[in-house]
């Protein structure tokens, strides 16, 4: 009998405890915790006469801390294209900067948090909603390793209706993957890695190939699989948003080889 009540105790705390967890507010340093290979595909729009519409692709590719360790700096590579009443073709754009959040251990906006719980989106990582009176934003959102606020605002005016979404549409942390890739590819790509690389890895559809990719230049792809068996041609010249479709391909170990003009790169992948 009171091996059966020990046993009810246990669970009844593993409950409560999984409950009480998921209802804690999260730090900033839980927020912000991002990694170097870390991706982020993020979408903008806003209706406010004409409207606008801003894509983002971001890449961490280089991570360090203060000496207090109450900062940490993020360097990304960020694509992005921008289009609008003012714009009404897409306007792209490809640079470098350097991002970073301080008080690590602080609560996540002073603890003013209206909702905390774990959605069985983004893999159930936490979600922190708050309402930001400064921006009479409605579900305002930060997500446990992704950053944010993403948010909804609706503000009306007189003469026109402002409706404003910021949205993560799609992020890659290590082999974990969610949402619907939507990458930025500008006429002129600007990759400052001369090695390309492939993600998602493992992946199961499509293989995304980053790198420095010139226009007038021939560039062949083979996939090979481990016994050197060519299973696959590509031409990446003419690949649309540099993505390969694998989904043919049966699971398993695989190289991508990338033939230039006078070199060759080899990478590996895994197809589920």
């Amino acid at each position: 009998m009171l091996e059966l009540i020990m046993s009810v105790l246990t669970i009844f705390l593993t409950v409560f405890w999984s409950i009480s967890s998921a209802q804690s507010i999260s730090t900033i340093g839980e927020i912000y915790d991002f990694e170097v290979g870390d991706v982020f595909h993020t979408t903008e729009t806003g209706q406010s006469i004409g409207g606008f519409r801003e894509e983002r692709t971001i890449q961490i590719i280089d991570k360090y801390y203060s000496t207090d360790s109450n900062t940490v700096y993020y360097k990304c590579d960020i694509s992005k294209r921008y289009s609008g009443s003012d714009q009404p073709y897409w306007s792209y754009d490809s640079f470098q900067d350097i991002i970073s959040y301080s008080n690590l251990d602080s609560l996540l906006n002073h603890g003013e948090i209206d909702t905390v719980m774990s959605s069985s989106q983004y893999y159930g990582r936490k979600l922190n909603y708050y309402h930001n009176n400064q921006t009479m934003a409605d579900d305002n959102y930060c997500i446990e390793g992704c950053g944010g606020p993403y948010y909804h605002l609706d503000t009306y005016y007189s003469d026109m209706t402002l409706i404003h979404n910021f949205d993560l549409v799609y992020y890659q942390k290590g082999t974990e993957t969610w949402g619907t890739p939507n990458w930025v590819n500008i006429d002129e790509p600007y990759f400052p890695n001369e090695e390309m690389s492939v993600f998602p890895n493992p992946c199961s559809e499509m293989l995304f190939l980053i790198g420095k990719i010139e226009k007038g230049i021939i560039y062949w792809g083979m996939i090979y699989s481990v016994d050197g068996r060519l299973v696959k041609r590509v031409d990446i010249s003419n690949l649309e948003s540099h993505a390969i479709d694998v989904s043919d391909l049966k699971p398993g170990l695989y190289n991508l080889v990338i033939y230039e003009i006078d070199k060759t790169q080899t990478m590996t992948f895994l197809k589920k």
